[in-house]
């Protein structure tokens, strides 16, 4: 979560990756898509904690946290504690500096989609305007830097995770297929500052670190083992809260998520060679007509095709 010049995204990112400790080195990777697009992707478990300054000039960011707590701020501005399961925004008009922390030997799962402020203002046509819609604002209005965090949907964790896993071999298709998911995670990110918008629907403060809870619950259980009754108990939330509240932050449906948990890990089982019935058995479906059945209603195709298309784009 480094900014980067707005002409020179990669060369600056580059100097600044330069004085981190090695082994965050390591595990970034960067794309430069073009002159106003840049992808950073951290994936790893350092043993090293990091401590590095932000300095850049004019951009704006969308970074989806699937894993690692930190801590970032603007120079002279408020600490924005950085969690899973979160998306971070960033915007700045000038130079500007600041401060970032992540505690050594966590899992760091990290995808930044960083704009130049010019391809920002064609894209969306006007000056967006983030104020007031935040679970948590650490921003500097009155110096043009904005920085605050939304819980991340459904859509924003699956594209991450996609970006992450993404092993495409083509350098040109791997850049088409990253601009595409870099304007999909902005589109979608607006949109959730939409419905954060409307204040007097969504649930209070309290409720909403509960619902997270909940969220990383099913994330962490892989969707299995996590019924209602399971994930009221270790939130604190009733049943009707917990469903209610759940749908007004994630736009999803508590058994949806966790169908939706549950196939991105199958897809990933899948990658790695595991037999179907297997899979079925370990994510605790009925039975592997069922698993095949709901895998071709999220995907789109038989869990078998889908293996065999993986497994062929990875050659």
């Amino acid at each position: 979560m480094i900014s980067t010049e707005q002409n020179t995204p990669l060369a600056h990112y580059q100097q600044l990756l330069a004085q981190v400790p090695p082994e965050w080195q390591a595990i970034t990777q960067l794309h430069q898509i073009n002159d106003n697009l840049l992808v950073s992707c951290l994936d790893g478990t350092p043993t090293q904690a990091l401590q590095s300054k932000i300095q850049g000039q004019s951009s704006v960011s969308v970074s989806i946290i699937l894993a690692g707590k930190g801590e970032v701020r603007f120079a002279q501005g408020a600490y924005l504690t950085l969690a899973p399961n979160t998306v971070v925004f960033m915007q700045n008009n000038g130079q500007v500096n600041g401060f970032n922390y992540f505690a050594a030997n966590q899992s760091i799962r990290i995808v930044d989609f960083r704009f130049s402020p010019g391809m920002f203002n064609r894209l969306i046509g006007t000056q967006f305007n983030f104020k007031g819609k935040l679970l948590s604002d650490c921003s500097r209005y009155q110096c043009n830097e904005f920085m605050g965090k939304l819980p991340a949907t459904l859509e924003l964790l699956r594209i991450a995770n996609q970006v992450l896993q993404c092993k495409m071999k083509n350098q040109e298709v791997k850049r088409l297929f990253l601009e595409a998911k870099a304007l999909e995670v902005l589109a979608l990110s607006l949109e959730q500052f939409h419905l954060e918008h409307q204040e007097h629907q969504l649930p209070i403060a309290l409720d909403r670190q509960k619902l997270l809870q909940a969220q990383q619950t099913i994330q962490e259980r892989k969707g299995y083992d996590c019924g209602i009754k399971t994930l009221c108990k270790i939130s604190g939330l009733s049943e009707k809260k917990l469903q209610s509240g759940f749908h007004l932050l994630f736009n999803q449906s508590v058994s949806q998520y966790r169908n939706q948990i549950r196939i991105e890990h199958a897809c990933r089982l899948l990658e790695q060679g595991e037999k179907i019935i297997q899979i079925s058995t370990a994510l605790g479906f009925n039975s592997p007509s069922h698993f095949a059945k709901l895998f071709k209603q999220l995907t789109g195709c038989a869990p078998k095709k889908w293996q065999l298309y993986r497994s062929h784009l990875l050659l």
